[in-house]
């Protein structure tokens, strides 16, 4: 980062995703995807322990090709996207509040606390067997409740783009632990705090800086990107709002509510609990990873990067 640049640049935490493997990684892939995967393992001559799509695969392949990708990974393989790491990590923090019973090592802890560190600085991969992960569904499912209970509210992120619909939230935030930057480059800041809500700050040609608080929408039009709160309007050129489409990809429009708190991590207590029940079903251990799928994202060196972070509770969530 220059010495000129007022933000430091932030991109969005990795999700973790939770895995269930019914069956072997294959040894081939099949010829339709042979030119877009590569096969990686543990170490050389071990058998392959996975299949990542390659560099350019994103960025020029046919927007089929990541489809049929995911159809065949489901051959082998069940998944469940949770939240982004850095909600999973105020997740934990609500558990340490609620202080389920002695502080030591917890279950949470340790299946969420980074062994290595990633590109995204974030990186979570820890195998629970069948009935750690029915352990931790009973601690998810505790917490759930208690969040419920104590009746805050959070932000919800709402995908508003014209000709879609999409069920629940595309993605919230929970004010526990206080305000975050949730992505920013060297001219725009995008940040959330319990009270005053999101907030876009951006430094102008003639290096003052403009911010709107408590943002309700953002909509793209044309070369414009349009950040609207109820008592002003910020407009950014394309290039300048590009760090908002790295908080909603894909996104033209989209929207900034209160939600009740419990809704924020919707996807992670449905996801664990439903993997749990899976694994001890078919008696198969469950993986919890934010490594993507995709080669230049499970690869050190990229510059977009935050400090690494770690997932923690002082609590002994174990039962």
């Amino acid at each position: 980062m220059s010495n000129d640049d007022p933000f430091p640049i932030i991109v969005p935490s990795a999700e973790l995703v939770a895995v269930v493997r019914h069956s072997d990684v294959p040894d081939s892939a099949p010829d339709e995807l042979v030119p877009f995967v590569r096969a990686t393992r543990h170490a050389d001559h071990e058998p392959i322990a996975d299949w990542l799509l390659t560099e350019d695969t994103l960025a020029f392949a046919d927007v089929e090709v990541p489809m049929r990708y995911a159809q065949w990974r489901a051959m082998w393989e069940r998944s469940w996207i949770l939240d982004p790491l850095s909600s999973i990590e105020r997740l934990v923090s609500a558990a340490r509040d609620f202080e389920v019973s002695a502080p030591s090592t917890t279950l949470l802890e340790r299946v969420l606390d980074p062994g290595t560190t990633g590109p995204g600085g974030d990186v979570v991969h820890a195998a629970l067997d069948p009935h750690e992960a029915q352990r931790l569904a009973v601690v998810i499912e505790a917490l759930r409740d208690a969040i419920a209970d104590r009746g805050r509210t959070g932000f919800g992120f709402i995908d508003a783009t014209p000709g879609r619909r999409r069920v629940g939230l595309a993605r919230a935030w929970s004010g526990q632990g206080g305000s975050e930057t949730l992505v920013a480059d060297q001219r725009v800041s995008v940040s959330i705090d319990p009270i005053a809500g999101l907030s876009v700050a951006a430094i102008d040609q003639r290096g003052a800086v403009q911010q709107v608080t408590g943002v309700t929408e953002v909509e793209i039009q044309g070369d414009t990107v349009e950040v609207r709160s109820p008592d002003a309007t910020l407009s950014l050129d394309l290039h300048s709002g590009r760090v908002l489409s790295w908080l909603m990809p894909g996104c033209t429009t989209w929207r900034v509510r209160p939600v009740p708190e419990v809704l924020v991590w919707a996807r992670t207590f449905a996801g664990l609990v439903e993997c749990a029940e899976v694994a001890r079903a078919i008696d198969r251990q469950v993986l919890l990873t934010s490594l993507r799928l995709s080669e230049s994202e499970s690869r050190p060196g990229s510059g977009r990067t935050q400090r690494p972070r770690r997932l923690e509770s002082s609590c002994d969530q174990e039962q």
